[in-house]
């Protein structure tokens, strides 16, 4: 298991152009503590790939008011001055949006006249306030974990804390993930639903692990694509999504051989990420060893890729688990060729291949893993 990373919130622009909306809209704001200064408004088009200042204004008498006339439901920010990030985001589902803004809070505006703009501003606050919980739990189990913590505190103690930390890292990715699926279910944005979707994502990537598997995500796309079947962008994030051919990558086996991953298509392959050094992928290998068992003759096998450093302690482990099928290694640890292909950030992890290369599940464990195999390999 890859050691937790540290979190800051960032915040990162997705957005995309619908239907037409030539009539435009304008924004009226009250802002404090802006005194004189200049708000620009950028929109945040997913043709433009960069945000783009559409109009400015000077704030008098804490106000000021703005206006665009964007080809369809877009993505806009608001930043004050030289700032480098905006104070808020807001969306044009509808023709006059009001904002209130206090630039010396930390939660610094509200927003009326827009509800798209109001499911935004509660995913980002709930992304923060659970993103500090996970924050919190990366401490705790780093602290734990260190060698020079008291004596007075026990082994199994030190175990039982880590734990906790755990529980309570997950628990607040949960409640992340639950929070963004239900919006993205709820909402009559495409702009939303694809803002949290991959901001999302772009949030857990901070701490090294994926927000959701290929299944999950196509599971959400599928849903964007229901809502929204013309939307250029959520068309393109389907296209993105859809299964992919695996990528090839050569690395020595057991014997220093070069074995390639295309040498093994023609079955089903799981290609299947893991260490002799990783706890939760021991106490995984049971199910791939009764997996491999069981559907090994009806054209399925694995190829097992290590995150190894030592040669003879990855060697020990596969006889120790039993793990008769191809191993690959380059003995480099986290910057493993294959892992750095696939973008793998935690271990245990897999990918299903199709015969003909396709990717078609990912990171299925446990029952998982026997009930995605059962639906291939009938």
């Amino acid at each position: 298991m890859k050691r937790f990373f540290y979190f800051s919130w960032i915040v990162v622009f997705y957005s995309c152009q619908g239907k037409n909306n030539a009539e435009g809209f304008t924004i009226e704001g009250k802002i404090s503590h802006a005194s004189d200064q200049t708000i620009y408004l950028e929109e945040n088009s997913y043709e433009a790939k960069t945000p783009v200042i559409v109009d400015s204004a000077t704030v008098k008498n804490s106000s000021f008011t703005l206006q665009a006339s964007p080809k369809g439901e877009s993505l806009f920010s608001l930043r004050a001055g030289p700032a480098t990030y905006p104070f808020a985001l807001l969306i044009n589902d509808n023709r006059k949006i009001t904002i209130e803004a206090d630039l010396s809070k930390e939660d610094p505006y509200l927003v009326q006249g827009s509800p798209a703009s109001n499911e935004l501003l509660s995913f980002r606050r709930k992304m923060k306030e659970e993103g500090m919980k996970m924050e919190n739990a990366v401490n705790q189990y780093e602290h734990f974990s260190q060698p020079h913590i008291s004596d007075s505190i026990s082994a199994d103690q030190k175990d039982i804390l880590k734990k906790n930390s755990i529980t309570q890292y997950q628990a607040a990715a949960d409640e992340m993930k639950n929070f963004t699926v239900d919006l993205i279910s709820k909402t009559n944005s495409a702009v939303v639903s694809l803002y949290v979707f991959g901001d999302l994502q772009r949030l857990f990537d901070q701490f090294g692990v994926k927000a959701f598997s290929r299944s999950e995500s196509s599971t959400l796309v599928d849903k964007m694509t229901n809502k929204f079947p013309d939307h250029p962008a959520v068309l393109n994030l389907r296209k993105n999504t859809a299964s992919s051919k695996a990528t090839d990558f050569k690395l020595p086996d057991t014997s220093g051989r070069l074995l390639p991953l295309s040498s093994l298509l023609g079955k089903y392959v799981l290609v299947d990420f893991w260490a002799s050094w990783c706890k939760p992928c021991r106490e995984e290998n049971p199910n791939v060893v009764a997996a491999f068992r069981k559907y090994h003759q009806k054209n399925f096998t694995i190829l097992g890729v290590s995150l190894d450093q030592n040669k003879e302690q990855w060697l020990q482990a596969i006889r120790n688990d039993s793990l008769s099928w191809n191993h690959v290694s380059d003995l480099k640890y986290w910057d493993n060729e294959a892992a750095a292909l696939y973008n793998v950030h935690s271990i245990p992890y897999n990918f299903l291949v199709d015969p003909g290369g396709n990717i078609v599940a990912e990171n299925i464990r446990g029952a998982d893993l026997f009930s995605t195999l059962e639906k291939f390999l009938k």
